[in-house]
């Protein structure tokens, strides 16, 4: 339940809409129960239940109507090595534009690679990765502005 609440926090930013969804989950889940084959994996089958039932609620909200850029971006990447709040960087998270927020959890916080989030989000691969190097750009840009204000 943890891992779940908390997973539909950082992909909806707001804690009532990810209490919402992990009840959806948990309905289900125990409404699919028996499509399940292997026990060994329900923990997988869960979390993809979960991320999957986000994106339905961002979409039935009209809350992912991004405009995504399929061009690529060449920016060089930036290290920020700073001793940072982990407050200060699920704020930033949550500040992101929805379709930088989607690929940039999906791939950090849940692993999936750009081709997974291209076929979980209907997107191009080229856009996965542009929308994950936006993502980096504003989350080092908001953390330095907390950093140094």
């Amino acid at each position: 339940m943890p891992a779940m609440y908390s997973r539909s926090v950082r992909m909806l930013k707001h804690r009532e809409d990810a209490k919402d969804v992990v009840q959806e989950v948990f309905i289900k889940v125990f409404k699919d129960l028996h499509q399940l084959k292997d026990v060994m994996s329900v923990g997988a089958w869960i979390k993809r239940i979960t991320i999957n039932s986000c994106i339905s609620f961002l979409r039935k909200n009209k809350m992912i109507e991004v405009e995504w850029e399929s061009h690529t971006v060449d920016i060089p990447d930036e290290e920020i090595d700073l001793d940072i709040n982990v407050e200060i960087i699920h704020e930033a998270i949550r500040q992101l534009p929805a379709g930088a927020r989607m690929v940039f959890t999906l791939h950090v916080l849940e692993g999936y690679k750009h081709l997974e989030i291209a076929e979980i989000l209907n997107i191009n691969v080229s856009t996965s990765k542009t929308q994950y190097r936006r993502a980096k750009l504003i989350l080092q840009s908001k953390i330095k502005a907390r950093i140094y204000e």
